[in-house]
């Protein structure tokens, strides 16, 4: 295998058969976090193919992928064939993870870890910002106002705005529960 003569990545990382579930965890999440990649599981930092010899390795994987990162992450898991005998894990991680910031835990807490270069690290208040920014969790553009309801609204310019701009149907004044809905689904007003 190519990807194992070219050594550990930004998208490739060996991790030994003996490997503690919270350490594959925070690999998984972290590259997750970054564009997918790559574990394979049997494989020594320079290399060396040390062969599985986990039972049960595939069911061990998920329950680490299901248990031990946030939101729970569906890898592709296989087990490939090193020169004719060895057997190694692989893990694919999508590059569209689309749930990012994932998060591993790590003892009582969960930390979002990302991937720089050939190692996982925990991320900055700014690159787990940016994490919510790209998967469109969290929208710049679309912020409650605390304590605001729909009595703080100019009605008339809503009915205005609805009929006259959008030229679209709107509740009458006092139908409340109607309204709502309509600011909410034209992302006018949030739930909050």
């Amino acid at each position: 295998m190519e990807i194992i003569r070219n050594g550990e990545s930004s998208g490739v990382e060996f991790k030994r058969d003996d490997v503690h579930p919270q350490s594959l965890a925070k690999e998984i999440a972290s590259l997750a976090n970054h564009e997918g990649g790559y574990i394979l599981i049997g494989v020594e930092d320079d290399g060396t193919v040390t062969e599985l010899i986990h039972p049960d390795i595939e069911e061990w994987v998920m329950n680490i992928c299901s248990n031990d990162i946030h939101p729970p992450i569906i890898p592709y898991f296989e087990i490939v064939l090193w020169e004719g005998d060895k057997k190694i894990g692989v893990i694919t991680i999508p590059e569209d993870s689309p749930d990012k910031p994932y998060k591993a835990r790590q003892g009582s807490r969960w930390v979002t870890f990302v991937r720089i270069g050939s190692t996982s690290r925990e991320a900055t208040r700014e690159q787990e910002q940016r994490l919510y920014h790209t998967s469109g969790i969290f929208r710049y553009d679309i912020k409650p106002v605390p304590g605001s309801s729909l009595k703080d609204l100019d009605m008339n310019r809503l009915i205005n705005y609805f009929r006259d701009i959008r030229e679209q149907d709107c509740p009458e004044q006092e139908e409340t529960e109607q309204w709502m809905t309509l600011l909410i689904n034209t992302e006018i007003m949030v739930e909050s």
